[in-house]
């Protein structure tokens, strides 16, 4: 399993923006997208767009088949996660856990989520 397969949108577009050595503003420009877009969504601060945006994205990042693939199916997960509003000053990897959990909302069983409840309660005891 590929690197690319445990990413959120975000750092998917962050990884591929950054191998191509390319500013935020310069891929803004190639996808016609502002430019605090693309910096929001590398945060995970950003629902990712719609998936003609996502098109725009992975062309202007010159991403493979592959890796545009993953940067609609990143898109579309966590978009099942609409509604879910992460502060600014969530650090990046609890936004990002925030928007995992919100996406698998509907699989979870009331069993999982005390699960995944209690787990929580014990590291904020620590």
């Amino acid at each position: 399993m590929s690197e690319l397969e445990h990413q959120c949108f975000g750092a998917l577009i962050f990884d591929l923006r950054q191998k191509l050595g390319m500013s935020q503003r310069e891929l803004a420009l190639r996808a016609r997208v502002p430019p605090s877009v693309v910096c929001e969504l590398e945060n995970s601060r950003r629902l990712p767009p719609n998936d003609r945006t996502v098109n725009a994205l992975a062309h202007a990042l010159q991403a493979k088949p592959l890796e545009a693939q993953k940067l609609t199916e990143a898109a579309s997960r966590e978009r099942a996660a609409i509604g879910l509003k992460v502060a600014k000053a969530t650090p990046r990897h609890v936004a990002e856990l925030l928007r995992d959990i919100a996406a698998l909302g509907n699989q979870l069983s009331h069993a999982q989520t005390r699960t995944l409840r209690a787990a929580l309660q014990e590291v904020a005891m620590k």
